[in-house]
């Protein structure tokens, strides 16, 4: 029983991550870059590196590993709605709002891994980086 409340747990973390990514989609809906895509693929990619470094520590269970990473994040995070919009940027031959959509993010999301990681380590007392 207590893996079906496991997965009940990574379910509705998933849900609540969902509903997250998508009030950011709805508060950016009217704009023609997709802000909603980057603000949760940034914001995801921070709480990632968070997520990653308490795990690192031993500071997180594997059980919230999976509620967390797998569950919340999972549902939060749009990298299917990234490929798409991308997709829809080459369709056009929007080559320039296909290039920044694509590095931008890509580089940004390393900086945000590393200042979550970062951010844990410095809390902690235990610089890693």
């Amino acid at each position: 029983m207590q893996h079906f409340h496991h997965i009940v747990a990574v379910a509705a973390a998933g849900g609540v991550g969902t509903l997250c990514r998508y009030g950011i989609g709805h508060l950016t809906r009217d704009t023609q870059f997709p802000w909603g895509t980057f603000i949760a693929n940034m914001l995801g990619c921070f709480l990632f590196g968070i997520t990653a470094e308490l795990l690192t520590t031993n500071r997180l269970s594997i059980e919230w590993k999976a509620i967390l990473m797998t569950g919340f994040l999972g549902g939060f995070t749009t990298f299917s709605a990234f490929v798409m919009e991308n997709h829809q940027y080459f369709q056009s031959r929007q080559w320039t709002m296909l290039a920044v959509h694509i590095i931008v993010p890509n580089i940004l999301g390393i900086v945000a891994v590393i200042a979550g990681i970062a951010f844990v380590s410095h809390l902690s007392g235990t610089p890693r980086i």
